[in-house]
């Protein structure tokens, strides 16, 4: 457990826009990180942006429900999020409370008096692994315990 949390991610700093190393173990809700392809995402993320330029990414969850076809995943819609950019991006993310349940996620996205639904297709889950994506830059939302992958480890090693 120490060595996977100890991994390194790309985590974004506003202040500078650039993008520094955070471990995983560090990371917390709020954060804004950067997945490539091939990598596994550290903690659940709402997917805000994504390298394909219809906004669909890729993800591999066999080691999550042991399902080895590739789940298309959506970018969540965000009003002028081409202007704004990730400096200035404000949003306000509701979501379900953590729990175990890998098949369902659901929220709300409240940006510019505008609420838009959110539900596990805009969402990369810990422990999956980007493909045939070059990237996507996602908001974490459950981070570390909270994990739907940690919620659902019920059992010991």
């Amino acid at each position: 457990d120490d060595r996977i949390n100890s991994r390194d991610s790309q985590c974004y700093d506003k202040k500078t826009g650039q993008y520094y190393r955070k471990r995983w173990k560090e990371l917390q809700v709020g954060d804004v990180i950067k997945v490539v392809c091939k990598e596994e995402a550290p903690t659940d993320i709402l997917i805000i942006d994504t390298s394909d330029e219809f906004g669909f990414a890729y993800a591999d969850t066999s080691t999550l429900d042991g399902e080895t076809n590739l789940k298309q995943r959506t970018c969540a819609s965000i009003p002028n999020m081409e202007s704004t950019g990730l400096r200035n991006l404000e949003l306000d993310i509701s979501v379900d409370m953590p729990n175990d349940d890998l098949s369902e996620l659901n929220g709300y996205l409240h940006h510019e008096q505008e609420n838009r639904t959110l539900n596990l297709d805009n969402f990369i889950l810990r422990g999956s692994e980007l493909r045939n994506t070059d990237y996507v830059v996602g908001l974490v939302v459950y981070a570390g315990h909270d994990t739907k992958a940690m919620q659902n480890n019920k059992g010991g090693r």
